[in-house]
């Protein structure tokens, strides 16, 4: 396995070492998976700190999601394929069977299918 070297200031290795020391993991753990999607082509998600406001986010959405469904199924599902589309085009998602299913989802936990 090669070694990468890198310079960073003092603050942010303490602050590396804080934190993989808090998953009980080596700073080569903590950053390996990062640096590996940052080289994938058409690399996923880079984890940054802003992951508590991506998290507010996803559930707001989620919300949203099932009072859109539960109004009119058909606006949902649109809405959900329109999403995957934007999520794939930027290397997040490379599932399309994943899409489907949630967008079937609402339909099958509410029961309803038609718009109130």
């Amino acid at each position: 396995m090669k070694t990468l070297t890198l310079r960073i200031d003092s603050d942010l290795h303490r602050r590396l070492v804080l934190r993989a020391a808090a998953g009980s993991l080596t700073v080569s753990a903590l950053l390996r998976p990062v640096i590996e999607d940052v080289a994938r082509p058409g690399g996923r998600y880079v984890y940054t700190g802003l992951d508590e406001l991506l998290t507010v986010a996803i559930q707001t959405f989620a919300l949203i999601g099932q009072d859109v469904s539960e109004r009119s199924l058909d606006c949902y599902q649109r809405g959900m394929r329109n999403a995957g589309a934007m999520l794939r085009d930027r290397g997040l998602d490379d599932d399309d069977s994943q899409a489907d299913a949630v967008a079937a989802a609402p339909a099958a936990v509410s029961g309803k299918g038609a718009a109130r």
